[in-house]
């Protein structure tokens, strides 16, 4: 088994979450609005960060710490 997952969209997270993987899942596209960001946080998906509009929804975002994900 993988020791984490990448994928493009929040979608395709949720179905491995469903599908009863625990283990990281990364979302390259990082979330598209504060409903993808919730379900994000909710479902402990790692996030990339693209544009200055991401970093906002973060910065407004009041409960608990998202996973970012930097490369380096």
């Amino acid at each position: 088994m993988a020791d984490a997952f990448a994928v493009a969209f929040v979608q395709e997270a949720l179905v491995l979450r469903e599908a009863g993987i625990r283990a990281p899942v990364l979302l390259l596209e990082g979330a598209f609005g504060a409903g993808e960001l919730e379900l994000a946080a909710r479902n402990d998906l790692w996030l990339v960060v693209h544009c200055a509009e991401q970093v906002r929804m973060l910065e407004a975002r009041s409960q608990g710490p998202v996973r970012l994900h930097a490369s380096g």
